[in-house]
């Protein structure tokens, strides 16, 4: 007997593994930098990576960018230089376990060793998150056979995405306070993305939201620093074939890094920047469909063995958001009389569920960039805070950061930062697909009439699989019996084949 088959694609929940490591990195003054008499900061952000295949398993490479800040021997000016190094994370992913894979890098931690007057050792904390779909591809029998008797489930099959990576220039120009002097030497520009937004519509993916960039430098003829901000609008469309696939994708999660380019130079004798930055675009698309399954079916009068397959499927919630607010004091160990510049990073490192909600752990560091009395100083502190979502099984959640500020007084530093959590909610759906069907005569012994004592909690699809009946004819012949969808209101069942 024919069945139609037909192919379908059942994908598992989007895995993520994270993986961590400590980096070293030694940097070497450029012939034309004066020595360095003491470092002041050092920024680290990633500015590429890929996913190579060594001996069927994947590694994790790129490259990072580190910006020293330092005080020179040169009257004591500030410069700043960049370096280039690369890092490698070996990786258990196996290329025939993803059917798609994208990695986001972040560093989290970032210290720098002065060796000599010319040479730093940089020490950073990497943390890679490794993100991909599982599946396989199952021939599934479709329920079109009327001399079948077919049970079926709906279930809802996710499926994830990866837009590879793409990179966009982004150029501005803004000026300093009128009432400042003109513009001296540019000292360091950092730059972070804010109020994000990830909207999919008609196939094309959007990306938007502002760009907060701050200009340190000097006035002209004079070492007085200050510090020119300006948040910068950006919006992106993204049309990549694969984004294409469904008008009803929507947004998995994604990731935005930006990096000020060294190029960036003032007007002569003015008060105008020219900036060029780099802005790097990650992210994953999720689509959700309704599949029939047929977990079950038999053929009344014949003898039928059917072969199952066990699937796992994804159901993902729509889009939320909950609005945090961090205000947080900690001690001026500097002793910071004015704070030049700071930059805050949020990292969620623990998502604890709970019965009715889910309570959301994260880390926030906190650079400042400021004088003291004596000195230009850079340091870092980092802020522990909780914050409760009305979830109960959160699977992909991002933190957006619309404004942070840091402001110093009497009594110490205070850290405040204002953003939204984006956060889906979702299951696993365990299900038993048919996806084979052996069917037989029956036995000559077997009667044409048979008389069956059910115990209360047995299904009409129960009784009419045991007996290889019809379970419309059962229904018909026991008018009485499964009212409530068990056989437990009847004294006994009559079975006509």
């Amino acid at each position: 007997m024919d069945h139609e088959m037909k192919e379908l694609e059942v994908f598992t929940l989007p895995v993520s593994r994270i993986y961590e490591k400590e980096n070293e990195f030694d940097g070497t003054l450029p012939d034309y930098l004066p020595n360095i008499e003491r470092p002041v900061r050092v920024n680290a952000r990633h500015t590429s990576c890929e996913i190579v295949y060594e001996a069927d398993k994947a590694t994790v490479r790129g490259t990072i960018s580190y910006e020293l800040l330092y005080e020179s021997d040169y009257k004591g000016k500030l410069k700043c230089v960049t370096f280039t190094g690369e890092y490698s994370q070996k990786t258990e992913l196996r290329r025939a376990d993803a059917l798609s894979a994208a990695a986001y890098v972040s560093v989290v931690s970032c210290v720098c060793k002065m060796l000599n007057a010319r040479k730093v050792l940089i020490r950073s904390h990497i943390v890679c998150e490794l993100r991909y779909a599982s599946g396989e591809k199952c021939s599934v029998l479709a329920p079109s056979q009327h001399d079948c008797c077919v049970q079926t489930s709906e279930c809802a099959i996710s499926k994830t995405v990866f837009v590879p990576a793409k990179e966009f220039i982004l150029t501005d120009t803004f000026a300093t306070q009128a009432e400042l002097p003109p513009i001296g030497d540019v000292i360091t520009v950092s730059c972070e993305p804010i109020n994000t937004s990830c909207v999919c519509s008609n196939g094309f993916v959007t990306v938007s939201g502002e760009l907060k960039v701050n200009v340190l430098y000097e006035h002209d003829n004079e070492q007085e620093l200050n510090c020119a901000a300006k948040d910068i609008p950006f919006s992106y469309i993204l049309d990549s074939d694969r984004s294409a696939e469904t008008t009803e994708a929507t947004p998995y999660t994604y990731v935005i890094t930006a990096a000020a380019d060294s190029g960036i130079d003032a007007y002569g004798e003015s008060r105008m920047f020219n900036l060029t930055c780099r802005l790097g675009i990650a992210l994953s698309l999720t689509d959700t469909a309704r599949e029939t399954f047929v977990t079950d079916i038999f053929v009344p009068g014949k003898k039928s063995a059917v072969k199952t397959l066990p699937l796992v499927c994804t159901s993902i919630g729509p889009e939320e958001k909950t609005v945090f607010n961090i205000e947080r004091s900690f001690e001026n160990r500097n002793g910071f009389a004015r704070i030049l510049d700071s930059h805050v990073t949020l990292r969620i490192t623990d998502i604890v569920q709970k019965d009715d909600s889910c309570e959301v752990q994260a880390l926030a560091t906190i650079g400042v960039l400021g004088t003291t009395d004596t000195d230009t100083e850079y340091s870092e502190s980092t802020v522990v805070f909780t914050e409760t979502l009305p979830a109960r099984n959160v699977i992909s959640i991002i933190a957006v950061i619309n404004e942070s500020t840091v402001s110093v007084g009497a009594q110490g530093m205070t850290f405040v930062s204002r953003g939204v959590f984006v956060y889906r909610e979702g299951e696993n759906i365990a299900a038993q697909a048919v996806c084979a069907i052996e069917v037989s005569d029956l036995e000559p012994s077997a009667s044409a009439l048979t008389v069956f004592f059910p115990t209360g909690e047995d299904t009409l699809w129960d009784v009419a699989k045991r007996y290889a009946a019809d379970p419309e004819k059962i229904k018909h012949d026991n008018p009485d019996a499964f009212r409530n969808g068990k056989a437990s209101d009847a004294e006994r069942i009559i079975i006509m084949r």
